[in-house]
């Protein structure tokens, strides 16, 4: 039995470029001898498609790529995540659904899958859209008896801190006669997620004393990030193979073959991390439809990971940094934004915040006077560098006034407002940095 774990990078809305991957990977599977491939839950439509459910024709429009997909697909079985109309007219309007359908025959699918375990924690609003399945589903497919699970339906007692199930739709399959469950699954990246995936499936892969092969998305869908890490267990819970971690894969196992000892090898923490965020950065640029960023750059360690993510992601002629001094910067800072920018071959654009600032201060200079100043506890009384480029003391107002944390914070909505006036003239992404170190 020759199975494909096609791990994709959907879009969410984006069906028909989502069917095209499918048919993409499903073509490159058939010429790799596989005769079963699966997909990730929700292929077609995305995850997490939250409201856009609430749209009737989003459902229309990935129904009528099932069927376009039953006319073009090879000669595979074929196993993907896609959401159904509930048309018993009690409970919600839809189901999170794995169909099964056989490449080449023309027709529609063969079989029906519903979640039956809905996550609504955390990231997750499932129970708001969908109603939940009722029953497992196993089929034929080359002598052997296939389940079929979604996600977290194998997550039963050992979902978050006190989220636990009355169903075990695990268990329910394999009492159906199943000799390997597939899992397909939308299963957000966290930094020890990966191997607490591994530890769960090759427990449940031995206790039930079946194969279970378990396909993710991957990619960054708004503020999600899915890693991939695709893989196939055996029945004694070793890991037979996996599949790469933060980009698109495509692996042909047999889950009936003997795994190794061990488990997947260990990748450093701040490795894992940086693969996420540049992920991240990546994907949201292109699939809001730009293809480069603007960001600004002090010389600190904040900016400078961002403008080392977005360089790495985007490649280097698609980032512009601008560096924006104004009296409390040294002039070390801006050197090491200078060196930073000449390392990564970004463009660098200076442009000083020090009239701007200034302006600020003198039109709030009355009404911080008549307030008595705010945070007086952050009042400034000492100079950070020895004088601004017009010879005034760097933590004092040209009126001799010291300053406060709430006038100097003023620089940071300076430079906000000029970075995003970059991105409206010319037409790149505005990257925040200080949530990405």
């Amino acid at each position: 039995m020759r199975v494909a774990l096609a791990q994709i990078n959907p879009t969410v809305g984006d069906i028909e470029g989502n069917a095209a991957q499918v048919l993409d990977a499903a073509r490159r599977a058939h010429a790799a001898g596989a005769s079963l491939v699966v997909f990730p839950e929700l292929a077609l439509v995305g995850y997490p498609p939250l409201d856009l459910l609430d749209r009737v024709a989003l459902i229309d429009r990935n129904l009528r790529a099932l069927d376009a997909l039953a006319r073009d697909l090879p000669p595979v079985t074929v196993v993907v995540g896609c959401v159904e109309r509930n048309a018993t007219g009690r409970g919600r309007p839809a189901f999170n659904t794995a169909v099964v359908i056989e490449g080449g025959s023309g027709r529609g699918p063969t079989h029906h899958y519903s979640k039956r375990l809905l996550p609504t924690y955390d990231v997750f609003d499932e129970d708001r859209h969908f109603e939940p399945g009722s029953a497992p589903l196993v089929f034929e497919h080359s002598g052997r008896r296939v389940g079929v699970t979604i996600c977290e339906d194998l997550w039963t007692g050992a979902g978050e801190e006190g989220v636990r199930y009355r169903d075990d739709p695990m268990a329910a399959t394999v009492a159906a006669g199943a000799d390997v469950v597939l899992n397909l699954a939308a299963s957000p990246f966290t930094i020890d997620k990966r191997a607490y995936r591994f530890s769960l499936l090759g427990d449940l892969a031995a206790r039930h004393d079946v194969p279970i092969v378990f396909v993710n998305q991957v990619g960054g869908n708004d503020e999600l990030i899915f890693d991939g890490h695709s893989a196939a267990i055996d029945r004694r819970g070793r890991l037979i193979r996996e599949c790469a971690g933060f980009e698109p894969d495509l692996v042909v196992v047999d889950p009936f073959d003997a795994g190794a000892a061990g488990g997947p090898p260990e990748a450093p923490e701040p490795e894992m991390v940086r693969r996420a965020l540049g992920l991240g950065v990546r994907d949201y640029v292109r699939k809001c439809g730009f293809s480069s960023v603007v960001l600004g750059l002090s010389g600190g360690i904040d900016s400078a990971v961002v403008a080392c993510l977005a360089a790495e992601a985007l490649g280097p002629a698609n980032v512009t940094a601008l560096a924006m001094p104004s009296r409390f910067s040294s002039a070390g800072s801006l050197d090491d934004a200078r060196a930073l920018a000449a390392a990564l071959e970004i463009r660098l654009e200076t442009v000083s915040i020090e009239p701007m600032f200034s302006a600020y201060l003198d039109a709030l200079r009355p009404l911080f006077r008549c307030t008595g100043g705010l945070f007086g506890a952050g009042r400034l009384t000492a100079p950070r560098t020895p004088a601004d480029p017009r010879g005034q003391a760097a933590g004092v107002h040209p009126t001799g006034e010291p300053l406060e944390l709430a006038e100097e914070n003023l620089q940071s909505r300076i430079r906000g407002a000029l970075v995003m006036a970059w991105s409206n003239r010319f037409g790149p992404l505005a990257l925040a940095t200080g949530n990405k170190s």
